[in-house]
């Protein structure tokens, strides 16, 4: 009963021990029986866990939404931007127009530049354009996008683009570098060449045997037997043209420390255009050269689209060590 009273006072006085209690209610209160008490603090309980009124009255709020952003209003030049990422947490660089469930490099791209007020809303509308489309888990060095951008130059100096953006990325995105372009500038179609490169342990792979192959790879060929085809694309066209492939052991790199006790290599592949996954399906051919499952001759025959019309169901090489590393134009001055 002792307990029961002082949890009565302390409801009924707001747990403030240097007020006294009135002396009615506390007559009342003492007055009570057990079981009139016990009804009595059930009740306050009961009350307590209510949930409180709501005192949020719309017509008081100060903060208004804010005007939409308008581009026309500032000054705008065509510039183009040099990005870095590690794609390993993305499904591909490309906008999906979905970014909670398709998250990508380019949506995290074009929140920074929205909350930045540096683009129009609608990528469209800002004539973005970008040189490659790497696939999900596809990492880059030197991607390239290009866009029409709000611009103080008109006043004598410019936006610090590089520090506005990256200040808004996530810590795996970095904006490298940028460069004025002209006002029909593409970084899709004005981009000279593409290079890829691709990263794996020597193991016992037989790196002669590899080299060898690589070489059956260089020049213009058909390449749809070394990609993924995508129908929904109409492609009709799959000759493309690889300029140069070398494969070199990676220099200055310490595996010790992760328990590789193994070479590292490099691909290094350079073309003017390539096909959805192309890369990865001349590596997983250089893999089975290597591990001597197949000969190089397999890249001819693979070519001879007349023999073989259709790609063989071997597996493709994984994403994770793919990176985009360089992306060439002329007249750029990063």
């Amino acid at each position: 009963i002792h307990i029961l009273m002082s949890w009565v006072r302390s409801l009924l006085w707001g747990c403030n021990a240097t007020k006294p209690p009135k002396s009615s209610a506390f007559a009342h209160y003492n007055a009570m029986s057990k079981d009139q008490l016990v009804k009595r603090v059930l009740a306050l309980e009961s009350q307590m866990t209510q949930p409180l009124p709501d005192t949020h009255y719309p017509y008081k709020q100060k903060n208004k939404p804010g005007r939409p952003f308008d581009m026309n209003k500032y000054g705008q030049r065509r510039v183009a931007f040099k990005v870095a990422y590690l794609g390993w947490n993305y499904l591909g660089f490309a906008s999906q127009n979905d970014p909670i469930t398709t998250p990508t490099v380019e949506d995290e791209l074009f929140k920074a530049f929205k909350a930045a007020c540096l683009m129009h809303p609608t990528p469209e509308k800002a004539q973005f354009s970008r040189c490659g489309r790497t696939d999900r888990g596809v990492s880059g060095l030197g991607q390239v996008i290009s866009l029409n951008v709000r611009s103080t130059m008109a006043n004598g100096k410019e936006i610090p683009y590089l520090e506005t953006i990256n200040r808004l990325l996530p810590d795996d995105i970095r904006v490298l570098a940028w460069a004025p372009v002209s006002d029909t500038f593409n970084a899709r179609f004005d981009c000279r060449s593409r290079t890829y490169k691709y990263f794996f342990p020597k193991h016992t792979l037989n790196i002669e045997r590899m080299k060898e192959t690589a070489y059956h790879f260089i020049g213009s060929h058909d390449f749809r037997n070394f990609c993924k085809l995508d129908p929904s694309k109409n492609i009709t066209n799959y000759h493309r043209t690889i300029l140069s492939l070398d494969i070199q052991p990676v220099l200055g790199l310490d595996t010790s420390g992760v328990g590789l006790n193994t070479e590292f290599y490099e691909v290094k592949l350079k073309g003017t255009a390539f096909l959805w996954h192309q890369v990865r399906c001349m590596m997983s051919i250089l893999f089975l050269v290597g591990q001597g499952l197949e000969s190089p001759e397999i890249v001819k025959k693979l070519m001879d689209v007349e023999t073989i019309q259709a790609r063989p169901d071997y597996p493709m090489a994984s994403d994770l060590p793919l990176l985009l590393y360089d992306c060439e134009f002329e007249n750029i001055d990063w």
